[in-house]
């Protein structure tokens, strides 16, 4: 049962939306909840982000030390465990981190409390990781296929009119494109409208909710990707753009090794590469906020579900109202008698 919004400063999801205003709402809505949202975060994707944060620092390090001393075992065996680990992580990171990105939403909109706890999203979010994982799995899959699909009918074009190379090389780049604004809007109907392993309805969806308003879709969530890349990326320049100067420094001086075991060894870049790693997942939400609000926008745009619940809740308060004054009417009935 939905309980009553008693936050006067709750932003209202099911509503229309120009580009702009979606924009606008994404910005009003992380000022109000960035808070709650990290918090969130940290406390349930928290340990997972950090572990793949570490891996991607120590893999970091092993190619940037094996990369300047030219050593032919590029691949070793420690890097090799670095990659598979941090592939292993990397996916956990994010599949909880999207979880609990839309699991808050899900709360903020439906439950509507002045106040979201990590426990409540947790609530939601130890089963809704699940579900994403095999989704994340399924739609990697099938968008794999996709990509070697228009990859070959690509590659066959080509060699039937190579004259036009330059124009056909672009096909895949626009295919590729399209998926993804199309399919930004996946895991929001399948939290939203709780699909389940319906996987052919929640494609479905994406296609109908996104059709005439596709660029609409994708602007927002490249707008919102740019924006995490931008503000995590401040963690990863210091430290590699000073790795890269004290390397070219060392090769004049031939102590290259001796800089290079300096640099491995020194605390401050590990630590700026795993705030780098962390702070990218974390600020992440703020794509799924994006898309978030951007399936609701398009929900209304398409089937007016917030105009449907707001005339249904008039007609429930009409419909209390009335028996309120009925029964008032009966009591009075009752003392006259």
């Amino acid at each position: 049962m939905r309980t009553m919004n008693t936050n006067t400063n709750y932003i209202e999801f099911r509503k229309k939306r120009t580009f702009s205003e979606t924009m606008n709402a994404i910005i009003e809505f992380t000022k109000r909840e960035f808070l709650g949202m990290l918090k969130a975060q940290v406390y349930i994707s928290g340990p997972v982000m950090l572990v793949a944060a570490i891996l991607f620092a120590l893999l970091f390090d092993t190619f940037f030390t094996l990369g300047f001393t030219g050593s032919p075992d590029f691949f070793t065996v420690e890097a090799g465990l670095y990659f598979v680990g941090l592939m292993f992580f990397s996916l956990l990171a994010t599949v909880f981190v999207t979880a609990v990105s839309l699991d808050y939403l899900y709360i903020y909109v439906n439950d509507r409390p002045d106040k979201i706890t990590p426990d409540m999203v947790w609530k939601r979010s130890k089963k809704t990781v699940w579900g994403i994982l095999f989704h994340a799995f399924i739609l990697s899959v099938l968008l794999i296929i996709a990509y070697f699909v228009v990859v070959g009918g690509f590659t066959a074009l080509v060699a039937l009119v190579s004259p036009v190379f330059f124009i056909l090389f672009f096909i895949p780049f626009g295919v590729i494109f399209y998926f993804v604004g199309v399919f930004s809007i996946y895991f929001p109907i399948y939290v939203f409208e709780q699909r389940g392993l319906d996987i052919g309805t929640i494609i479905g969806r994406c296609f109908k909710l996104v059709k005439n308003h596709w660029w609409k879709t994708f602007g927002v969530f490249m707008i919102t990707s740019i924006v995490v890349g931008v503000v995590s990326s401040i963690f990863f320049i210091p430290p590699y753009v000073t790795m890269l100067v004290q390397v070219f420094d060392a090769q004049q001086t031939g102590a290259e090794e001796a800089v290079l075991q300096e640099i491995t060894r020194s605390w401050w870049v590990v630590g700026f590469f795993i705030l780098y790693v962390v702070a990218r997942y974390l600020l992440s939400f703020l794509i799924f906020i994006g898309t978030g609000i951007q399936y609701h926008n398009l929900v209304e745009q398409k089937e007016a579900a917030g105009l449907m619940n707001t005339i249904a809740s008039i007609d429930t308060e009409n419909t209390e109202s009335k028996l309120g004054a009925d029964r008032s009417g009966d009591s009075e009935h009752d003392e006259d008698y």
